[in-house]
């Protein structure tokens, strides 16, 4: 489903965090960081080329996190145009996760392209081109500590406007459309936790804009994911997107 809703001002709530992380071996680092999703070969940018049925059978059949700026990221695929078109093109096969980043050529904020998306679904045109981003998925683990996370996190808790949560630094934003989806990391601070895992890991470094997905090893969205990190008795396993 294409979901919409109205626009609604983010909410800011403080946070706690938990960890430290000591240094790891290398055998340790080529677990950490080795493909958790199934996906298909894919990886980074690509194109796709989709055939628009009949007006009266227009559906897109897929619901979108709109938390990041870069475009709007699939999250769940149903019947509609999109399952079609996986259908008749398996090896072309956009997945949970690919992100948005071009809708017939144009490309920009994700405002924009929500609005190219819905345009094109209701145009005259047979074909609508889209160009994505695959994610390569990695691990940290992050141990039990009394230190805070020293990041801000965006998430959308429902289909109602979205959340800012931090503990540093403002930051109004709203967003216009979709489902309740994964956080995004919008800023990292010197002093916490994931500072201290990429002081001592330089090379599996946690990056703004990477999104979390799985907290030891379940999958949940935004506000429900909120709750684990603030976790401080326990080491954190957390599966990150990187695009």
């Amino acid at each position: 489903m294409f979901f919409l809703c109205c626009c609604e001002k983010g909410e800011s709530t403080g946070m706690d965090a938990v960890h430290t992380m000591p240094a790891i071996n290398d055998t340790e680092k080529h677990e950490i960081v080795e493909n958790t999703l199934e996906m298909n070969d894919k990886k980074g940018s690509f194109t796709v080329n989709v055939r628009l049925p009949e007006m009266y059978l227009r559906h897109l059949g897929v619901e979108l996190d709109d938390v990041d700026d870069r475009g709007p990221m699939l999250m769940t695929i149903t019947s509609g145009v999109i399952d079609t078109f996986n259908t008749e093109n398996p090896t072309k096969a956009m997945k949970p996760f690919d992100c948005i980043t071009a809708v017939n050529g144009k490309t920009g904020d994700k405002k924009l392209l929500l609005e190219t998306l819905k345009a094109a679904m209701k145009s005259s045109e047979k074909s609508l081109h889209l160009t994505l981003a695959r994610p390569t998925p990695y691990k940290i683990i992050l141990e039990k500590s009394s230190l805070r996370l020293g990041a801000q996190l965006n998430y959308k808790p429902s289909s109602r406007g979205s959340r800012s949560c931090k503990n540093f630094l403002p930051c109004p934003m709203s967003f216009e459309m979709i489902a309740p989806g994964w956080i995004s990391l919008a800023q990292i601070a010197d002093g916490g936790r994931f500072d201290k895992w990429n002081q001592d890991n330089p090379d599996v470094i946690v990056k703004v804009g990477d999104r979390i997905i799985e907290v030891n090893g379940v999958r949940m969205l935004g506000g429900e994911m909120l709750g684990e990190l603030k976790k401080q008795d326990e080491d954190l396993t957390l599966t990150l997107l990187r695009y």
